[in-house]
Parts: C-alpha cells; structure tokens; sequence
C-alpha cells in the first residue's frame, strides 16, 4: 500500500512538469516544420506526379468529386482507393479556398499532424526532448525529399495518419479500432503499413510474452493484407491480376530491398544534408543558425533534469532495437521500385515506410545522448536538426526554382505554338542538365498540361500533346507512307502511333536560353518529316492551369 501511494504521489507531483513542457515540445516542432518545408508555400507550384493527382480536381465541380468517389472505391485502382481520392479531395477544397496556395496550406496541416501523432506515439515509452527530437526527424527524415510534393502530402502522407492513429490506438489497448485504422493505411499508399508490424516491440517494456503477441499482431496484419488482395483479384482490379506470374522473381528483391533500403535511408541522413551545406545561401545559414539556437536552447530546457531522461539502459536498447525494426520491415514493398537507392528527386518515395522506423531510432538515439550528457546531448542533437532544416530549406529553393523554369517554360510554348489543332504533337528537345536536382522541370506528365491549360474542343479527338524528350528520333520508324512512333507512357501506356505529317512542332532551347519552333523538314531514318508549318493564332478558351501557369 505504502508503495501504491508513494508511485501515485511520485505521479502527482510530474504530471504538471509534464504538462508545461509538452507545449514547448511540440512548439519546437511546429517551428522546424514551418521552417523547413513551408515557409515559402506561395512560391510553390506543381510537379510531375501532381499534374495527375492534384490538376485534374481544380476548377472542378461537385459532380467530378462524386464521380471521382465512385470510380476508387469500386474499382480501387492500385489497391489504393484513399490514396487516390483524397488527392481529389484536398486539391478540390483547397482550390475553392484559395487557389494552389490554399492547397499547399492543406498539406502543411496533414504534414503537421502527422509530425504532432508522431510526437504522441513516442511518448508512448520516450521522455520529452527525445520525444520531440524523434518527431522532428518524422518531419525532417532527410531519405525521402518528397515531402513538399503536394501528391506525397495528399496520398503518402494520409497512409502515415492512418498508421499513427493505429499505433495509438493499440498503445491504447484499443486494438479492434488499430486494425481498422491500419487497414486505412493500407488502402491509403502500402509502404505506410508495414511499420505497424513491428509495433509491439515498441509501446510496452518487453517479457516472455512478447514474441508471441508480436506473432499474433502479425497474423492479424497479415490477414487484412491478404483479405484486401482478395478484394482486388475479386474485381479485376489490373494491377493485382497482372503480377501474379512473377512472385518468384520478387522473392530475391524483397530481400534485396530489406537490405539495401535501410542502408540507403541510414546514408541519407548524413549524405544529402552535409553535402548541401557548401551550397547554402545566406538565408538558409540564418535559418540554420536559428534553429541550431533555438532548439538547443528548448533540448537542454527540457532535459534541465536528468532524473527525467534516467531509464535502465535495457529500455533504451529496446526502443531502439524497434526502430531499426519498423525501418527494416517499412521496405517490404520496396521491391516494386527496386532497388529502393533513391536519394533524390520524386524516386525518394520509396523511403516513406521507413519514416517511423527511423523517428523512433532517432528518438532512441537521443534519449541515449540526452541522459548521459544532457548539455553535450542537447548539442548534438540541436546541431544535427540545424543541418537537415538547411537541407530542406535547399530543397524548397530547387522547387522554387523549378516552378519559375516551368512558368517560363510554358509561356515559350504558348508564344511561339500558338497555332494548334486536333492532333498536334509537341516535342521538346529536353537537356537533362538543364533541370533541377530535386525535382523535374519537364516530366512524365508533360503531355497532359496542355489539356489542363486550355479548354480544347470537346470535339477534337486527339486533343495537342507536348513530350520532353532527350532522344525521340529513336522513337520513330517509316512505316510504308508514314511514319510511326513509340509514345512515352504518362497516364497511358506506352504504345505505338502514326506520327502525323505537317503536324508535328519541333522545340529547341536556343543558346541563348529562348525557346525556338524548327520549322522546314526533318531528316528520319533516311526520310522526310515534314513539321507543322506556322499558321494562324487560335484563342482557346482557359483552362483550370491557365492562371497558374501563364499569368
């Protein structure tokens, strides 16, 4: 009884420590993911995945919202039925709010809670300063460069909500409601899921029983994954079906990626960051040094007393050992892009699963430092947040960048094509040095924007398509009278097509950086292509991308 009283009292006495320093805590947090990802959301705009998942909803109406609802809930495209709504959702309400900045103001919030879930969850079993710093990392986790991509805040991100209110809600022993919302997780982007099967290992002290909850966890997440492959098989869902004959090739991929993903991401947390650091302009040395000051100044307030970060050693290695878990099993799907070696550009996706792993890692990692010397761990860790800020902040300018080059980009082709018609091809002689190192300019998604740009007549059937390419001779091959060309994949497959006569405009980026029509004949193959002749300006009405874009 004296016992009892003594832990209630002991309990008592932190529980308002505990709560004056968790505001601090998550102010810290707040402030490092203003500053490293959304600082300059205005002067954001769209990127390569984005003009799929995010253009096709704005200046839509509610009945492409309902339409879009119906389509990925009965023919779960990809498994993946929230992955591919609440894209539509999101970009839907914030383009009525305010345009593509509003947007970007919608994924900073999901990005935000997401990080702010992630601080909970690590309080789980971590102290506050390790807590945060772990939080922090979920925000800043340098592998995965996607993170102001609005397709990954809308898609990845949401599977990461789902996976950390799953987590929770298990922590909570609330384990009906931790299936169903991992399901979520699933049905949101699969790479989010996985870190869920390491879960027990994390949110309580292990014992003899440990192994086999692990175990029963595991089963349980393995039914629901197979009973929605099931789902997909039973509707024909493409995807699914499709990949059924090479399940023995995979076997050596998983592997392969189980193994080299981890390694990769553990790299990257020093490669990019450090890296970049020759490159930094005055105002992400400002920022860098702010946050340096100001989050080692909040680490040493909140580790003043080392009784707090005190723990047997063993909990430490425990929570450790389940990050680097949660990151081992988070490339299970990675084999789907293997090898899963991205360190930048939109390929850093294949990290995402491993986020969680690596925050709890982190966070183990700290509470280590923190409690055997708080002032030197408080250093450290500030000096570490300190260099990924001015990573991320390096990496917002390259976007910045990007968004300016595309403006620029196509506003050249709207002055100098301005005489298209039904059929049209644009092909753009693209140079890779020319772009970005973060993000594409010129992408996978070129030919769409057009469409997205102008209202074209409904009656064309073959609306103008514009391609980037650093080698489209290759592509094309005389065919009898004719000629015929292999077209790039983008939301089509790649296939074979008639390359029109006197409808073709060819692009070139002239020295001196303008962009230029070719016009006259072109050698193919030993024979003559005749590009589109220049004719008169036709007006089209404006599309959901006009003002973006060319205003």
């Amino acid at each position: 009884m004296a016992v009892a009283q003594e832990e209630k009292s002991v309990v008592a006495t932190s529980r308002p420590a505990r709560y004056r320093e968790t505001p601090i805590a998550l102010a810290l947090i707040a402030l490092l993911v203003w500053t490293a990802q959304f600082q300059h959301f205005r002067d954001f705009g769209l990127y390569e995945d984005d003009y799929w998942f995010i253009a096709e909803a704005m200046g839509k109406n509610l009945d492409y919202l309902l339409g879009r609802l119906h389509t990925t809930f009965t023919a779960l495209p990809q498994g993946r039925p929230f992955g591919f709504f609440l894209p539509d959702l999101f970009s839907f309400v914030g383009d009525k709010l305010g345009g593509l900045a509003a947007i970007y103001l919608l994924g900073f919030v999901i990005v935000t809670l997401n990080t702010f879930l992630c601080y909970r969850l690590l309080r789980v079993r971590i102290p506050v300063a390790p807590a945060a710093v772990g939080a922090a990392i979920f925000c800043l986790f340098p592998a995965d460069t996607t993170k102001i991509l609005l397709t990954h805040d809308f898609q990845l991100q949401p599977s990461l909500t789902f996976a950390l209110l799953a987590s929770l809600a298990y922590a909570a022993e609330r384990k009906p409601l931790a299936y169903v919302l991992g399901a979520g997780a699933l049905l949101s982007y699969e790479s989010g899921y996985l870190a869920l099967f390491a879960l027990p290992l994390f949110v309580r002290p292990w014992d003899r029983s440990t192994l086999s909850t692990l175990a029963r966890h595991a089963m349980v997440l393995i039914g629901i994954l197979l009973l929605v492959v099931l789902l997909r098989f039973a509707i024909g869902e493409g995807r699914a079906t499709g990949s059924t004959g090479g399940v023995t090739a995979m076997v050596p991929m998983l592997l392969g990626s189980l193994v080299l993903g981890p390694a990769r991401s553990l790299a990257a947390m020093f490669y990019g960051p450090l890296k970049a650091i020759p490159g930094w302009d005055t105002e992400t040395r400002i920022l860098a040094v702010m946050t340096l000051l100001g989050s080692g100044g909040v680490l040493w307030l909140l580790s003043a007393r080392r009784t707090r970060l005190s723990a047997p050693r063993r909990d430490v290695l425990q929570v450790g050992a389940a990050g680097l878990a949660m990151l081992v099993v988070g490339y299970g799907f990675a084999f789907t892009h293997f090898p899963p070696n991205a360190i930048v550009g939109r390929g850093t996706s294949v990290h995402l699963g491993a986020t969680l792993g690596m925050s709890v890692s982190a966070a183990a990692v700290a509470w280590f430092l923190l409690g055997l010397r708080p002032r030197v761990g408080a250093a450290l860790s500030a000096g570490y947040l300190a260099i990924t800020v001015g990573y991320y902040v390096t990496i917002e300018h390259d976007f910045m960048r990007s968004w300016q080059l595309q403006r620029a980009f196509w506003q050249q082709v709207v002055a100098c094509c301005s005489d298209l018609q039904d059929g049209t091809i644009l092909l753009y002689e693209l140079n890779p040095a020319d772009e970005p190192t973060f993000i594409f300019t010129n992408s996978w998604a070129d030919p769409l924007i057009l469409g997205e740009t102008f209202a074209f007549p409904s009656g064309w059937a073959n609306p103008p398509r514009l391609f980037g390419l650093t080698q489209w001779l290759d592509r094309v091959y005389p065919e009898g009278d004719h000629f015929v060309w292999w077209v790039p994949g983008a939301s089509w497959e790649e296939h074979w097509e008639v390359l029109p006569q006197d409808n073709v405009i060819l692009l070139r980026r002239a020295p001196d950086g303008v962009l230029r029509r070719v016009l006259g004949p072109v050698d193919v193959a030993g024979q003559t292509l005749r590009l589109k002749p220049a004719g008169p300006p036709v007006a089209f009405p404006p599309a959901q991308l006009y003002d973006p874009l060319l205003r």
